[in-house]
């Protein structure tokens, strides 16, 4: 058949009811994983978080209602959340080692995004639009990335991006109908920008479900926003995308997620 809305999930739900039948536990198994897999995600991050910052902030994921909501349903939106981690993750770690391995973790992660849901394009255009403040600062760990795009990692990177995308939206390239499915994603994605809903929607989600999260995350925002680009940028994310959301016509509870993740 040919699958619709996300091609990746279609695929590993159609595997794991194979392996294990149809059933709650084999439809809800791979968004599990996946939200468990990001409950770890910050320990990779422990460099700049510190220690005890990666387990607060793997506390909070493994604590926060809408992450355990989104982890046991069906729906490619918490895998998104996963892949913008490790693209996140993977740039950085690569912009402080220069090891092409972390340039391929980067865009594994986008790719897995990419074919995943249509919310990880609010979260590309967020990122790709900090890009310049990346590509000019003076911060040590962030110098000569502008010379350093050419260089031989990031058609490699781009090509395993690619490839992964295919295999993934296709099963193996057993159906390959589901690559159409991971490109209609992006005109679903526009689709969003017809008209203008309730601009405050995704706000009172927040205030409702994610309090704690929100006073937490604006608090320090405040103490940390303007002490390097690492913390600037999460400030910059969740700005940016309370401002993405409230223009979107079709309003997903599941953009709580996005919105959340930087906060945390």
């Amino acid at each position: 058949g040919e699958p619709r809305g996300s091609p990746f999930l279609f695929h590993v739900t159609a595997l794991s009811f194979l392996v294990f039948g149809p059933s709650d536990y084999a439809a809800r198994l791979i968004p599990a994983l996946a939200g468990s897999a990001l409950v770890g995600l910050p320990y990779l991050l422990r460099s700049r978080l510190g220690r005890v910052g990666a387990l607060l902030v793997s506390a909070l994921l493994a604590f926060s209602p809408s992450y355990i909501f989104f982890s046991r349903t069906l729906g490619g939106e918490i895998i998104v959340a996963l892949g913008m981690g490790a693209f996140l993750f993977g740039l950085l770690r690569y912009g402080e080692s220069r090891s092409p391995r972390h340039l391929y973790i980067a865009f594994a992660g986008l790719a897995l995004s990419l074919v995943a849901d249509s919310e990880a394009y609010t979260i590309l255009v967020i990122y790709l639009s900090f890009v310049p403040l990346l590509l000019f600062s003076s911060q040590p760990a962030y110098r000569g990335w502008r010379d350093d795009l050419l260089s031989q990692p990031w058609p490699r990177a781009l090509a395993l991006c690619g490839a992964i995308v295919v295999l993934a939206s296709t099963g193996g390239l057993l159906n390959p109908r589901g690559l159409q499915a991971a490109i209609d994603l992006f005109p679903a994605w526009l689709s969003q920008w017809s008209g203008q809903g309730p601009w405050s929607y995704h706000l009172s989600l927040l205030l409702s479900y994610e309090p704690l999260v929100l006073i937490l995350g604006l608090l320090g925002a405040g103490f940390v926003g303007r002490r390097n680009l690492f913390s600037a940028f999460f400030v910059y994310w969740f700005g940016v995308s309370l401002i993405l959301y409230a223009l979107m016509e079709e309003k997903s509870p599941a953009a709580i997620l996005q919105m959340t993740l930087p906060l945390i």
